[in-house]
């Protein structure tokens, strides 16, 4: 197996459960802590997928690229695509609840970015695992 398409898989799968995990289960068991520390830890746990990915593709270029072979870039490409309409549709779900005032702007503008993280890491986790992207 390829250790550059691995680790991206590796990386983007952590991210995709690091960030349910948190939001889902870590995140109500703790309501004192405030958003910006999690915030960081979102974001530290995505930076560690790259830090990885990179150190691979480093370390084995070679490995890197084939990790980049057309049908990986395709799945690449795809990922934002996924991602991009993942967006739209909870931006426009966050709009009517901001209209409707079940939620203030400021929550909605922060919640946005996890949308933008989840859809095309789990567009890649899902190519990966079909064999698309790896």
């Amino acid at each position: 197996m390829n250790i550059v398409a691995l680790t991206r898989f590796i990386g983007n799968l952590a991210t995709a459960v690091g960030f349910t995990a948190i939001l889902f289960v870590v995140m109500p068991l703790f309501p004192q802590v405030s958003g910006t520390t999690w915030a960081v830890l979102l974001f530290g746990i995505a930076a560690l997928g790259i830090l990885a990915q990179l150190a691979a593709a480093v370390l084995r270029p070679k490995d890197a690229k084939a990790a980049w072979d057309e049908q990986s870039a395709a799945s690449n490409r795809a990922s934002y695509v996924f991602g991009y309409w993942c967006v739209m549709l909870v931006f426009l779900i966050f709009l009517a609840a901001v209209l409707a005032e079940a939620l203030s702007a400021e929550a909605a503008f922060l919640w946005m970015s996890v949308p933008l993280a989840l859809g095309p890491t789990s567009y890649m986790v899902w190519a990966f695992l079909k064999g698309r992207a790896g």
